[in-house]
């Protein structure tokens, strides 16, 4: 018999949740009767949540100075490309572009060949090291940090002006449709990108992030923030077929996607939503057969024909994220078991906090001067 999880928002699951087997990570139980967000709501110092978040975004907020100087960095990075050949490129991609960066974001920039696929590991360090190196050398405003060039994606770690680091890789442009895809979504209300920042800070904070350390990456957890936007607040789904590896890589496709901005309304600030967003991933979602599909935009189980190639779909219960371009790639595949219990507990510890009316520790002002020193009084 199909049952419906108790989501209080209205959303339903299509198809409904089955009742799940036992979840393969041991996560710890809440020592109450599960609240309803209303009660959660209810309990918070509103003004209290409110100007520890801001303060938040504020801290995060990149700089216009840093914003041009990384325009300019990636002007000169397309000028030195060109000298290779008027078929070079060099493309920002990531964070710092997509409209969920923050200032302390990496600066991602990528070097490719006009119609070129991602091309293997060998060529693109053969080209990094042979082509492009020598001329960023001679590059007064660049100094060459480190060479790695036997990872599966060879990197240059720069420094421009004496300031900004930034990573160039060759070829690599798997990553561009990503960007273009998440910064679509960033432009849809101002909320979204605030939400997906929050986030990634959170996480960042509890140290629960970053797949060398076996957690999930920032890209994953912007994905869970914007599945959590559809599946309860009605955010709407791009299909991600909009943005194909080759239109991604076309510098002016690319300009006049990131200049068309449709706005969608949203009837929640952001701080009531990232209480929604931490509610939702204790008690609704159905963590081990449900899966985080910003692609079909729905609430569906495992074993739906929708994720057919998705990997890892029997076995023990873990939590599924499919990649909107890549849909043989659960994202899930970097999270260690230890790991996910981790960052399941983190999420609802942050739920605790809520209930008891207390802002999570993560967003947390520090100190009043720190309030004070970002214009809250």
């Amino acid at each position: 018999m199909l049952c419906e999880q108790g989501d209080t928002s209205g959303s339903e699951i299509t198809p409904a949740i089955i009742d799940p087997p036992k979840i393969a990570v041991k996560v710890e139980q809440c020592p109450v009767v599960k609240p309803t967000i209303l009660f959660i709501l209810a309990q918070l110092d509103l003004d209290e949540l409110v100007k520890d978040i801001q303060l938040k975004l504020c801290k995060s907020y990149v700089p216009q100075e840093h914003i041009e100087r990384i325009d300019q960095c990636v002007k000169e990075l397309e000028g030195i490309a060109h000298k290779i050949g008027p078929e070079w490129h060099a493309q920002p991609f990531g964070s710092t572009i997509n409209g969920f960066g923050t200032r302390d974001s990496d600066v991602d920039v990528c070097c490719f060949i006009d119609g070129a696929q991602d091309q293997d590991s060998r060529l693109a360090a053969q080209d990094l090291q042979h082509k492009l190196q020598p001329l960023i050398e001679q590059h007064q405003s660049f100094e060459v940090l480190s060479v790695i060039s036997r990872a599966k994606i060879p990197i240059l770690k720069l420094r421009f002006q004496s300031q900004l680091e930034v990573d160039l890789s060759c070829h690599n442009t798997e990553p561009m449709p990503n960007t273009l895809l998440l910064k679509k979504y960033s432009e849809l209300n101002p909320v979204v990108s605030q939400l997906g920042i929050l986030v990634k800070t959170w996480a960042k904070q509890e140290s629960v992030c970053g797949a060398p350390s076996r957690f999930l990456s920032s890209y994953s957890l912007i994905l869970m923030t914007i599945y959590f936007l559809q599946a309860t607040m009605n955010l709407p789904c791009i299909n991600p077929a909009t943005f194909q590896r080759d239109q991604a890589t076309d510098p002016i496709v690319a300009k006049n996607r990131f200049m068309k901005n449709p706005r969608v309304q949203m009837q929640e600030p952001v701080e009531l939503l990232l209480c929604r967003f931490f509610y939702f991933y204790t008690h609704d979602f159905g963590w081990g057969h449900e899966v985080v599909s910003v692609r079909t935009g729905q609430r569906a189980h495992i074993t739906d024909p929708l994720f057919y190639r998705l990997p890892e779909r029997t076995g023990a219960p873990r939590l599924h994220i499919e990649d909107p371009f890549l849909l043989n790639k659960n994202l899930n595949c970097v999270l260690g078991i230890g790991q996910e219990e981790e960052f399941r507990n983190k999420i609802q510890h942050a739920l605790w906090d809520l209930c008891k009316g207390k802002t999570p520790e993560a967003f947390r002002s520090t100190s009043g001067a720190e309030v004070a020193q970002n214009g809250w009084q």
